[in-house]
């Protein structure tokens, strides 16, 4: 029987780079317009636009903090050729770290881009102090990676954006228990 070859991996997962900020903002707006307008969030087309995500001072807040090498976060993304794809987001704190995102365009769901791009974030905070992160209640299968990747759902509620509308997205909080020593 003849072995199918399996198909070559399309994307790179690397760190940003300033130049990549206009690419992020896009993929955050779109993700945030597929992930975030539904009937359980109350979030609606408008609510999205009108935080302007693709505007030049959103890009411009992407630039400065890829750029800078004091900073406490740290941008991945996720590239097809040249389109930015998908990007996640981390930040270290003072006594736990955070995930302040992971997002990729619905057209790549279920091609290990999201694994990817988180894991890139884990082993960059490293496992010394706890890992949290806030996901969509709805997102089940955001909720299904994080648990394989050892988070667990807490008690304490999510944080959300806020929309001028009132509107909120419901979200759990995950953590990712630091490694004891």
């Amino acid at each position: 029987m003849e072995k199918i070859p399996s198909p070559e991996k399309l994307y790179r997962v690397h760190d940003a780079q300033p130049e990549d900020a206009a690419g992020i903002a896009h993929v955050r707006k779109e993700t945030w317009l597929a992930t975030y307008t539904t009937e359980q969030s109350g979030v609606t087309v408008e609510d999205i636009l009108a935080k302007d995500l693709e505007s030049e001072q959103e890009i411009s807040n992407w630039k400065k903090a890829i750029e800078n090498p004091a900073s406490t976060r740290k941008v991945f993304i996720a590239k097809d050729n040249d389109v930015i794809v998908g990007y996640s987001q981390g930040k270290k704190g003072e006594s736990h770290n955070e995930c302040w995102g992971l997002y990729v365009l619905p057209g790549y769901h279920g091609k290990g881009i999201g694994r990817e791009l988180m894991q890139k974030v884990v082993d960059w905070l490293g496992d010394e102090k706890p890992l949290e992160l806030s996901v969509a209640t709805y997102s089940t299968s955001a909720i299904e990676l994080y648990k394989k990747l050892g988070f667990v759902e807490v008690e304490e509620p999510g944080s959300s954006p806020q929309f001028d509308s009132g509107a909120s997205i419901p979200t759990i909080k995950m953590i990712k228990s630091a490694k004891k020593i």
